[in-house]
């Protein structure tokens, strides 16, 4: 029997990935739409009533966990594809069809999707997930730590020991206390969406900072930011009035 499914992801390119990589190991599911918009994805959720929804966590204007608390009325399976804290790679391994990083993996999509299939008829999925994702989200945020992938794992880095982050293409620099950094596989923006719940700022296409480690603020030079490292950031000028008004 094929499976319906839908694709939500604000990244056009993954969307892209995700399709070619499903029709290549899972033929038995049929994606029927995909999204880089979540709020559009649920609009039409109740009229495609898909088996399998492929959906980011890390998305601007609606994040995964939104989407999935106000997507009443859905009974099917949802497979997580993005990077995020690893106390939810645990719970929601336990509750929803399966946890996947990017890049995919084809050996775990299909492994992802068989899962899904087997769960299908559990009808309390949303309800779990959810109760899963609020204590989740409330632990990080009172331990103030996040745990960012590697190349052999996870690291757990406590958010007041980051100085800032700075942006490479599709991988970030975190700059922490003692001059210590760490280079990991994830693009700026998902660091920022991991980050801003602590009260991180992005001032900068390529610098996110942390506002607790800022020493001095200079208006030369079209304005920067002196770090408790003395690095230098600066500022955009379309960011500059927000990161005024906020100080």
């Amino acid at each position: 029997m094929a499976l319906k499914c839908i694709l939500v992801d604000d990244e056009q390119d993954s969307l892209e990935v995700t399709r070619l990589e499903l029709v290549e190991h899972c033929p038995n599911v049929e994606v029927v739409a995909s999204y880089t918009d979540a709020r559009e994805a649920l609009q039409d959720l109740p009229e495609l009533d898909p088996d399998l929804i492929f959906l980011d966590i890390e998305m601007p204007k609606m994040n995964g966990f939104e989407f999935l608390k106000q997507a009443e009325g859905f009974s099917g399976q949802v497979i997580f594809v993005t990077a995020y804290d690893s106390f939810a790679i645990q719970a929601i391994k336990a509750a929803a069809a399966d946890y996947l990083l990017k890049p995919l993996s084809g050996d775990e999509l299909k492994l992802a999707v068989k899962r899904a299939t087997e769960r299908l008829r559990k009808d309390d999925l949303r309800e779990e997930v959810i109760e899963l994702i609020d204590a989740i989200r409330s632990k990080g945020q009172a331990n103030g730590r996040v745990t960012f992938p590697t190349s052999d794992g996870f690291e757990f880095v406590d958010t007041d020991s980051i100085i800032y982050c700075q942006g490479d293409n599709n991988y970030t620099h975190v700059h922490r206390k003692a001059a210590t950094r760490l280079l990991i596989s994830r693009t700026l923006k998902s660091v920022e969406e991991m980050l801003v719940p602590f009260g991180f700022v992005r001032v900068h296409n390529s610098y996110l900072v942390n506002p607790n480690h800022i020493v001095r603020f200079v208006r030369n030079d079209g304005g920067y930011l002196i770090m408790s490292d003395d690095t230098r950031i600066p500022i955009a000028r379309s960011r500059r009035s927000d990161f005024l008004k906020d100080l």
